[in-house]
């Protein structure tokens, strides 16, 4: 982030960190309605930190953009929900994940990953000598609360439980079928998006390292049902209501993806935020540019570089960023969403 904020000043750029796995999600009836989901309320509360205290560092509270990752752009997707008449944001940067993505498992077994809907909690509070005792779900959780974080860690280790994830509270957190139900009503904060997926991102999770295969159709899926689907789905709600930018990351740079890996999980991100510098010096020189424009502008900004605004299938208007990796005059291209999407009907994920 450090070449991104000297290469562009008039960007004030805000970290923060908040509580994750059994701290931020811990799932126990004894955690009273207001305290669910702590990692996103810890968000919420950052967010409000940075409205009241942003001038003092040059910014202006009146043009915050939220942005993440991954999870942390699931956090996002959740949160222009859970605070839809309030949003405290002008602008809002999903890379590869939304509200639903949170709560869909991956289409192929991981080790440790719960199945849907399951609650780790009771076992790992087992696991720490914290078993429950008849309905004294209190007694449990302040028996949990006194433990080490090392105890914990070790609990976590021993229920083969690699992360506990955001469960649904209805409050921080609806179901996907309330997620989509609100979004065909427009019931979502109705501010500009920037929002997209890598090409390939379900490659680094299928890749077989001992013989460097790649099962591709497993990728493909794994891209549709956890990644693209769901950002196609909410581009389509928010696009009918704001400005949005959906964009297609297909970069390929032989250091970051050597075969056969292509356009995986995460390889935008080493590029955006300069991780390994010199890598794709022109590359992440355009992209800084291209999320600072709509930074400073999430309306408009992007236009300039030749992006459109989402207008959904039939229309050209999906940007495919860096499709050429060797030709960086030509940084995007223009294509119709309907081929990119056309696998999401039949695992029922369609518009």
């Amino acid at each position: 982030m450090t070449s991104w904020a000297v290469a562009h000043p008039e960007v004030v750029f805000v970290s923060f960190n908040y509580r994750l796995n059994i701290y931020g999600y811990a799932n126990s009836p004894a955690i009273s309605k207001a305290d669910t989901n702590a990692g996103l309320r810890d968000q919420r509360t950052a967010v409000e930190w940075v409205v009241a205290n942003i001038i003092a560092f040059g910014g202006d509270p009146t043009q915050i953009t939220l942005g993440g990752q991954s999870a942390g752009s699931g956090s996002i997707g959740t949160y222009i929900y859970a605070y839809a008449s309030r949003p405290l944001i002008r602008g809002a940067i999903l890379m590869s994940g939304q509200a639903a993505t949170t709560l869909t498992p991956p289409p192929i077994p991981i080790p440790g990953v719960p199945a849907a809907g399951s609650n780790p909690f009771p076992d790992v509070a087992i696991a720490l000598g914290c078993p429950l005792q008849g309905d004294k779900y209190k007694a449990q959780l302040d028996c949990v609360r006194t433990k080490s974080a090392e105890q914990l860690m070790d609990a976590l280790n021993f229920t083969n439980t690699l992360g506990v994830s955001p469960f649904v509270d209805n409050t921080t957190v609806f179901t996907k079928a309330e997620y989509k139900s609100r979004g065909r009503a427009g019931n979502f904060a109705r501010i500009p998006l920037l929002t997209g997926t890598t090409d390939k991102e379900g490659d680094i999770f299928v890749l077989d390292r001992t013989t460097n295969t790649l099962n591709e159709t497993l990728s493909d899926l794994l891209t549709l049902s956890v990644f693209r689907c769901y950002d196609s789905q909410q581009s389509k709600y928010s696009s009918s209501l704001t400005s949005v930018y959906r964009y297609r990351y297909m970069a390929i740079f032989p250091a970051l993806s050597p075969p056969p890996l292509r356009a995986w999980h995460t390889s935008d991100q080493i590029v955006l935020f300069d991780v390994f510098p010199g890598l794709a010096p022109a590359a992440t020189q355009y992209l800084q540019k291209a999320w600072t424009a709509f930074i400073v502008n999430p309306s408009n900004g992007l236009l300039s570089l030749g992006w459109k605004k989402y207008q959904g299938p039939g229309s050209n208007t999906l940007v495919d960023v860096l499709k050429n990796s060797t030709d960086l005059q030509h940084p995007i291209d223009l294509e119709d969403p309907t081929s990119f999407d056309s696998g999401c009907a039949a695992l029922g994920l369609g518009l």
